[in-house]
């Protein structure tokens, strides 16, 4: 019982640190000039692969290596991973860093909503009500009091892109779930993040040398 709590607490740990360094992200993308964000990603992905790369060949981890199971949720989470972060950082780009994040965070919304239709889960009470809560506090944050939301076309891309964002970020979320008796949390990671720079390739030479 005791192990069982001390997995659960380090879950919620671990879920929070990914949750903070992603969401912070944001913060570097704003010091970047001179790149269009599909070639943002393809390098960011390239030099976290390399690394994760390193790190497995360097301890030994080969099974990650085979996928023999599931094959085609792999592929959706590394769809979903480029649709995500696209539309976060154009979101970043339109609206600002704190209304992006705040948008890309309403996928445990979506997937609220989602888990009955898709997984077949029930909807308990406080579910719905915690759903209508957020929903509201959401609202109350990203709309303009002024009334000035049709007039600044800008906001009004980046709430768009945000909502993108947390929606693709619920479908990475529920797809993984699917995954997780199959695949290690590193193994999703290797594959996902190669799927999504197999995606990207295209985007990796439309950068200047000089400001690459």
């Amino acid at each position: 019982m005791n192990l069982a709590v001390k997995n659960n607490n380090n879950s919620y740990l671990e879920l929070i640190l990914s949750c903070t360094i992603f969401g912070s992200s944001g913060i570097f993308l704003n010091h970047i000039s001179g790149m269009q964000i599909s070639s943002i990603l393809f390098y960011r992905l390239f030099f976290g692969f390399t690394i994760l790369l390193g790190y497995l060949l360097i301890t030994k981890k080969y099974h990650v290596f085979y996928a023999d199971k599931k094959k085609l949720y792999l592929l959706l989470v590394g769809v979903f991973n480029v649709v995500t972060t696209y539309s976060y950082y154009s979101s970043i780009k339109y609206s600002g860093l704190s209304i992006a994040v705040l948008l890309l965070y309403t996928a445990p919304i979506y997937v609220t909503l989602l888990t009955p239709l898709i997984l077949k889960e029930k909807m308990t009470r406080r579910g719905l009500l915690s759903l209508l809560v957020s929903m509201v506090g959401i609202s109350m944050v990203v709309l303009p009091t002024n009334g000035s939301f049709g007039q600044n076309s800008h906001l009004a891309f980046g709430l768009i892109f945000g909502l993108l964002s947390g929606l693709s970020y619920s479908g990475t979320i529920m797809t993984v779930n699917h995954l997780k008796n199959d695949y290690s949390g590193i193994a999703q990671l290797f594959w996902s993040t190669l799927i999504s720079l197999i995606i990207l390739i295209p985007f990796a030479g439309k950068v200047p040398q000089t400001v690459l």
